[in-house]
């Protein structure tokens, strides 16, 4: 057994957690980590926003900063933007709440590096898309290896 100095704590899955926070708020569109598979007759009338860890860091012994891309999709600009914007804004209104990954809750201790959307093609999908990202300080969880 290993006598640890510092707490072992765990990191958050973002993206469980971005998708979980996000989806009620931004029903009916869909909130996912990939693109569906396009269909000929795929119905695309409610866009798409996909979240994506951007990485982070530990800035101190209990909190971890994660940031969360955010890529708002649809057939219309304005769709697009406006999915990607909502997002921004719920994501940034986060600090001091819960949220549940399925297993466990994560508290939101903070909210910075705010990138606002901005048009950036997609070179593998047709779609208009929306980039933006939040970064989450979030208190990690013990673990008791």
């Amino acid at each position: 057994m290993t006598l640890y100095v510092d707490p072992v704590v765990l990191p958050p899955d973002l993206e469980t957690l971005a998708i979980n926070y996000l989806k009620t708020d931004l029903s009916p569109t869909p909130v996912a980590t990939r693109l569906p598979t396009p269909d000929v007759d795929a119905d695309t009338v409610n866009g798409f926003l996909r979240v994506e860890y951007g990485g982070g860091g530990k800035p101190n012994r209990f909190q971890y900063d994660v940031q969360c891309i955010l890529h708002g999709y649809s057939p219309d600009e304005i769709q697009a933007s406006q999915i990607a914007r909502q997002a921004v804004a719920l994501m940034s209104a986060a600090r001091g709440q819960t949220v549940n990954d399925g297993t466990s809750n994560w508290y939101v201790v903070g909210v910075m590096g705010v990138v606002v959307p901005h048009r950036l093609t997609d070179p593998d999908v047709i779609l208009p898309r929306f980039r933006a990202s939040v970064t989450w300080r979030v208190a990690g969880q013990q673990w008791n290896p």
